[in-house]
């Protein structure tokens, strides 16, 4: 469906109101999907606290929620995780770095949860290659039950709206800023770095939502359509994206995956990037440990570690992805950072009055688990 501004207005005017008549506005949610059948076989054959640590694993953020690992079980203590080359973002993330990003916080969660459970890990590199389909060798040992409260895994989330403009406390900065010995740098609301950030992920953005290519990518990635979303357990959903409610229901009920690179769609996304982008009580730059596969794991790991404790301090994280995969937004870093700058993450952060709920979905571990 081509949408222009006067179907917008005659659709929601005409139909929606009758729609939402005896119908839920929500769209569907992880806490909504039940475990997949073939998981249970899994379970039998790893183990309640194994197969705990895989779902909790599992919970680590992704590129657009592709949720790029793979786990092939070579005997019940001993895991390859790789990534899956189908679920690669070839526009945005070219040297496959935000992917490998992503399996490091799959691996800190997978320790967290592994000490939690009296296992430690043992993790050995396979491969410097960002391309390689098996990355590491995992090896779980028995160990001493380390505490860890598995919650805070399950309900971690990216938040994008509601970010208070009063800024981190000191206390909190210094606690999060240490996970990274150096490597994260706070730009508090008002200070000329944080205007400068702010302006420059509105234009990302834009770019963004110009490149074809970036676009054709991002619509591959869209589950509006409730059904497919269950099937699927992958991408940006709705929900995910924040697009809740009446107008959420609008979009499931008459839009479809294309209609969100029209032009109608741009303009109307842009009018909330610019508010929503000054939300908040700064940005966050994270320079990184490298940009080697080791590297970017080490980053992985210690991101997810400070995402994790971020939700317990009631600070609410965006990462702003686009300053990084788009070429103006590159252009705009090494213009106003010295050589030896290297930011991997730019994040956008803030407390929150109430922390959401996650609702991007995850896949079953019958999707991403195999027995070698």
């Amino acid at each position: 469906m081509n949408i222009n501004r006067r179907d917008f207005i005659g659709l929601s005017s005409a139909g929606l109101m009758s729609l939402a008549v005896g119908t839920g506005c929500s769209g569907i949610r992880r806490g909504d999907l039940s475990p997949a059948a073939n998981d249970g076989a899994i379970m039998k054959k790893l183990g309640k606290d194994r197969y705990d640590i895989l779902y909790h694993a599992s919970l680590a953020p992704s590129p657009h929620n592709t949720q790029p690992w793979l786990i092939t079980i070579r005997d019940i203590d001993n895991w390859v995780l790789g990534a899956d080359p189908a679920r690669r973002m070839a526009s945005t993330d070219p040297l496959n770095h935000r992917c490998v990003l992503s399996l490091g916080c799959f691996i800190e969660n997978l320790s967290l949860a592994a000490e939690a459970r009296g296992f430690s890990i043992k993790l050995r590199l396979l491969t410097g290659d960002f391309f390689g389909e098996e990355i590491a060798a995992i090896q779980l040992v028995k160990a001493p039950v380390k505490p860890y409260p598995l919650d805070r895994i399950a309900s971690r989330s990216t938040v994008k709206k509601g970010l208070l403009n009063k800024p981190l406390s000191a206390e909190h900065v210094e606690k999060l800023s240490g996970i990274f010995n150096g490597r994260f740098h706070y730009f508090p609301r008002g200070d000329w770095h944080a205007r400068c950030i702010g302006e420059g992920a509105v234009r990302a953005f834009q770019s963004w939502l110009d490149d074809e290519t970036a676009q054709k990518e991002h619509v591959q990635w869209l589950r509006i359509a409730n059904r497919e979303a269950a099937a699927k357990r992958d991408g940006l959903t709705t929900e995910g994206m924040g697009i809740k409610g009446v107008m959420g229901l609008f979009v499931r009920s008459f839009l479809s995956n294309e209609d969100f690179s029209g032009s109608f769609m741009k303009k109307e996304t842009m009018k909330h990037v610019r508010p929503m982008i000054n939300e908040g009580a700064g940005y966050v730059i994270i320079t990184g440990f490298g940009e080697t596969v080791a590297g970017m794991l080490e980053t992985g790991r210690r991101f997810e570690r400070m995402a994790l404790l971020a939700r317990e301090l009631n600070i609410g994280i965006q990462p702003l992805t686009q300053m990084l995969e788009m070429k103006p937004g590159r252009a705009e870093i090494r213009e106003n950072h010295p050589s030896r700058i290297d930011p991997q993450l730019i994040l956008r952060v803030g407390y929150v009055d109430g922390y959401p709920v996650p609702v991007t979905l995850r896949r079953p571990l019958s999707a991403f688990v195999s027995f070698a």
